[in-house]
């Protein structure tokens, strides 16, 4: 099921690295996640690789939402670093 699906997943999630500089860390969490896969060994239990997608699934939903909707406003502590935050401290 992996060769179907997770290397589109693997592809995409560079390509959003290049457009979303920031969030560099979700391909490199993805490749991680997709190594037992290539390497056709399961060195850890697949239900803990599972985990890491989920929670780089639920990043990428959150920016999405942001940056679709950014008349949303979140608490601090669940800010995600943008780049046009950045921009404004720098005015």
């Amino acid at each position: 099921m992996h060769e179907r699906y997770f290397y589109l997943a693997d592809v995409v999630s560079i390509i959003y690295a290049f457009y979303f500089p920031r969030l560099f860390y979700i391909p490199v969490i993805m490749q991680l996640c997709s190594a037992p896969y290539f390497i056709h060994s399961q060195v850890v239990n697949l239900a803990y690789v599972a985990f890491p997608v989920l929670v780089i699934t639920l990043i990428t939903l959150a920016d999405l939402v942001l940056t679709l909707y950014p008349s949303i406003s979140l608490p601090y502590s669940f800010h995600l670093y943008r780049y046009e935050d950045t921009m404004d401290e720098h005015k």
